[in-house]
């Protein structure tokens, strides 16, 4: 394959290394690339948010998770994809690409999930509700997959993300259904216990931020750059300040103490909100923090997976 060179690419000084902005809204289409922004928070949050409104039985979380689907991750998916003409070589190809495989899982998770919400007590509910949770479940870690089949940016190319994708949609989906069951004044008991469970996943989602910042430092110079990016550059207060500080320790602590201390509900309202904050501006961070040296092949940086 002929190496090429993609000129929207911010140059850094140090090896030849370029950031990526084509994921970006820094690049030569911010309009667009802020669809796929919206796609990749809302691919989290709503299918966690049905997945955990299912497994508590919440009726209304389920349905929420699936608008948050259809109109934050499909159509805003659809819009950074463009032209549908050109974009069917990679939706039509499951067997080699992860943008296929997302397509079917999006698709299969509205379908079945739609038929949930519309379709109650009937006789194959119970089967409609596992179909639509495990194309949640699949939606959700999608784009860890993604991610991890770019050898081209070494700090995305980490099966960590799979994980930790996966464990955030989790605890956002908690963190929504809190907000939701506080505002309706549900039982209380019940939301302590979600609220010990969501300090859970945020420390598990700690945890493999951790581990994913030090397999980008072992995967290489390219990789370290992106940490350092994060850790010591132009998106350190987003990083470390937001996503961590803000979007993990703090809600940890407070859902703790919701669960486990008796601190009121209420208080989820707070920490709720950060969570999320911290969900968006991770991936927001990861995304500006792709590395990888200048010269590169199509197919390696190519979206097709």
């Amino acid at each position: 394959m002929k190496p090429v060179r993609i000129d929207s690419l911010l140059q850094l000084p140090a090896d030849g290394v370029t950031v990526q902005t084509e994921w970006t809204t820094h690049g030569t289409n911010p309009v667009r690339s802020l669809f796929l922004e919206i796609a990749f928070f809302s691919g989290t949050v709503g299918p966690g948010l049905y997945m955990v409104s299912a497994a508590v039985k919440y009726n209304l979380g389920m349905l929420l998770g699936l608008l948050v689907v259809v109109f934050g991750y499909a159509i805003p998916h659809a819009a950074y994809l463009g032209r549908m003409e050109r974009s069917w070589r990679a939706i039509l190809r499951p067997g080699q690409s992860w943008i296929s495989r997302g397509f079917i899982f999006a698709n299969a998770f509205i379908i079945f999930a739609a038929l949930s919400v519309v379709l109650p007590g009937l006789p194959a509910f119970g089967p409609i509700v596992i179909a639509a949770s495990v194309s949640a479940f699949l939606l959700a870690m999608y784009p860890g997959f993604l991610f991890s089949v770019l050898k081209a940016i070494p700090f995305w190319h980490s099966f960590v993300l799979i994980p930790l994708f996966l464990i955030q949609a989790f605890g956002g989906g908690a963190a929504v259904t809190i907000i939701m069951q506080v505002l309706q004044g549900s039982e209380v008991e019940g939301i302590r216990r979600l609220a010990m469970v969501n300090s859970l996943f945020i420390a598990a989602a700690a945890g493999l931020v951790g581990l994913q910042l030090m397999v980008g430092i072992k995967s290489g110079p390219t990789g370290r750059i992106s940490v350092m990016i994060l850790m010591k550059g132009p998106y350190k207060m987003l990083f470390v300040l937001g996503a961590i500080v803000i979007g993990l320790a703090v809600p940890m602590v407070l859902f703790a103490s919701v669960g486990l201390m008796g601190v009121p509900p209420v208080t989820a309202l707070l920490a709720a909100p950060m969570q999320l904050a911290g969900i968006l501006l991770f991936k927001y961070c990861i995304l500006n923090a792709g590395a990888y040296r200048q010269l590169f092949t199509e197919e390696l940086l190519s979206t097709d997976g």
